[in-house]
């Protein structure tokens, strides 16, 4: 069962990266920030559930998703606008977790440096479609390397195109006789990008065992209507991982101010960060 503490912070994560994703959006319409500096939308379940367990000295590779990615494991504000300002796309190093926005190909040399070091640290690699368009046969490559070696990852594929993720299914397809759930060796699990506590459990259960020198684990984080292309199309509402979310933590008791409480705290944190950039912008031109 999920602590209503745990609860309360997975929230106050989802929270924080739709208001980076509508206020950085804003700023870069009205021309106070670069298109670089903003995130897409529609990845605050799956990022909140995904490191929702990381611990401090853990790595977490999300090279497409820096800014939103970073904020949502406990990269200190501080820390990004120092990488904003010295013109590295508003990325930077972890308090909480080492090196957020990191390559793949670093990663996975944290990966073995943790293992030799048998510290229980381990990495988690985020890939959005575009990353996976661009570098596919690099990851395959280096996820089978990952089964040989042992090491101590987490590959997250956030799949949003259903030609990329056929395309990626191809692309390891299993021996003969194999079980379905296994992708290069390793443990395969499809959960609803959506849904924050389906991905928070698996990402969960995925990196104790990587902690236990268990091997990697691939979670294929997919949108909900790739998921269920048959359900009929509803409200959007009805989808919306803040409202569905909300609406869990009703059931649970959690009491409607104690969230408003949590929005406010993260929107003066927000606001006050980005209105640091812009200025800092404003005053640079």
């Amino acid at each position: 069962m999920i602590s209503h503490e745990k609860l309360t912070e997975l929230y106050a994560a989802m929270v924080q990266c739709r208001m980076i994703v509508e206020r950085t959006g804003a700023l870069a319409k009205a021309g106070a920030i670069p298109r670089s500096w903003t995130m897409d939308g529609g990845n605050e379940a799956a990022l909140a559930g995904m490191t929702g367990d990381l611990d401090r000295g853990d790595v977490l590779s999300a090279p497409g998703s820096r800014w939103v990615a970073a904020l949502a494991v406990g990269v200190s504000l501080e820390g990004l606008l120092a990488g904003s300002r010295k013109g590295r796309g508003g990325t930077g190093t972890g308090t909480r977790n080492g090196a957020a926005g990191i390559s793949v190909s670093e990663a996975m040399k944290a990966a073995k440096a943790h293992k030799a070091a048998k510290d229980g640290r381990i990495v988690l690699v985020y890939l959005t479609d575009p990353d996976l368009t661009d570098s596919a046969g690099a990851l395959v490559k280096r996820m089978k390397r990952a089964v040989v070696d042992n090491l101590p990852v987490v590959f997250v594929c956030h799949f949003a195109s259903r030609a990329l993720r056929e395309e990626f299914d191809a692309a390891h397809r299993r021996p003969k006789g194999a079980p379905e759930a296994l992708a290069f060796g390793m443990p395969r699990i499809t959960v609803d990008a959506g849904d924050v506590l389906a991905v928070y459990r698996v990402a969960s259960e995925s990196i104790g065992r990587a902690r236990g020198v268990r091997g990697p684990t691939l979670i294929e984080c997919v949108d909900h209507a790739l998921l269920f292309p048959e359900s009929a199309v509803r409200d959007e509402g009805s989808t919306d991982p803040m409202r569905v979310m909300q609406e869990h933590l009703g059931k649970k008791k959690i009491p409607a101010d104690a969230l408003r409480k949590v929005e406010g705290r993260v929107r003066r944190k927000v606001h006050a960060a980005l209105g640091v950039i812009e200025r800092k912008r404003t005053a640079d031109r």
